[in-house]
């Protein structure tokens, strides 16, 4: 059997033709299988930039929430009863100089409303692992009770961060409602106390006052007009309520009690305003009313 001659061989890297100049042969370019490798790692690298913006912005997820953990000396104390953004960056930052001007605001404009913060996490490394910190800014959305609710990582403009908030039940421009507070008069009142009825605001005449006594005090009316717009309007048990009330006697002046007393209503002719005057006397009573076209009545016992 002949000799095979070396050259003639199989060979596990395909070599070239030898040069003409009798050198060593030239190994085959190697492009090929470095290009297959460039792409499986350009593939690779494209997925975990899609998982990465798929959950950049995202809900928390639903592991242990960062306020439970141990945190670090740097974290500041929650304010009780207020919900809590805190971004995790560094001065040093680009995006995080550009959120830095946006968290002030927030900062002064929700002061009592909202809790601000900010960690520097190159100078406090420990924050990293502490609130599983993966890029820099991360904004973390807390609620009132400390658990995280969201987060956020990269520049987030302040509209933003507000919508976000209110997604959650936080809507921190809501108006709060305006306290109860009494009309101021355009002028001083100067009249004493006693002088003005307590219903209506106008002055007491003596021959038609109404005095309800009271546990805090007696309770003074013009007229037993204003007197009976009040007893409608009362909510409590009105049971002998009555006979806490007096009114004055028309003729005389005199207190009598407001079941003793009857009652002629009539229409004022200048200004066509009602009025309602109290007797003691029928007889008064029975004149008045014939002399003003008016009608006389008394309350049942």
């Amino acid at each position: 059997m002949s000799q095979t001659d070396d050259r003639d061989k199989p060979s596990s890297a395909k070599l070239s033709e030898a040069p003409e100049d009798g050198g060593a042969p030239a190994a085959a370019c190697p492009c090929r299988s470095h290009w297959k490798l460039g792409v499986l790692v350009l593939v690779a690298v494209m997925a975990a930039m899609v998982l990465a913006a798929k959950y950049r912005g995202a809900p928390a997820p639903q592991a242990a929430p960062a306020a439970a953990q141990s945190l670090p000396d740097a974290a500041p104390a929650a304010q009780a009863g207020l919900p809590r953004l805190l971004e995790l960056g560094s001065v040093s930052c680009i995006p995080c100089q550009m959120m830095a001007p946006i968290l002030d605001q927030l900062r002064k404009e929700y002061a009592g409303k909202l809790q601000v913060d900010f960690i520097d996490v190159k100078e406090h490394q420990e924050a990293i692992d502490a609130y599983r910190v993966r890029a820099i800014p991360t904004q973390v959305f807390f609620e009132p009770s400390g658990r995280e609710i969201f987060r956020h990582e990269g520049f987030f403009p302040k509209e933003d961060i507000l919508a976000t908030w209110k997604e959650f039940g936080v809507d921190l421009n809501a108006k709060e409602p305006v306290a109860f507070k009494r009309l101021q008069p355009a002028q001083a009142d100067t009249r004493p106390p006693d002088t003005v009825c307590y219903m209506c605001d106008g002055d007491i005449n003596p021959k038609t006052l109404v005095t309800v006594r009271t546990d805090k005090g007696d309770v003074r009316l013009c007229s037993p007009h204003c007197y009976f717009i009040m007893y409608s309007c009362l909510t409590e048990d009105k049971a002998d309520f009555e006979k806490r009330v007096s009114v004055t006697d028309y003729a005389t002046g005199r207190p009598v009690p407001a079941t003793d007393a009857v009652y002629v209503e009539g229409m004022d002719a200048q200004n066509s305003r009602p009025w309602i005057r109290a007797y003691t006397d029928r007889t008064e009573a029975t004149d008045a009313e014939k002399g003003s076209g008016s009608t006389r009545w008394r309350p049942a016992a």
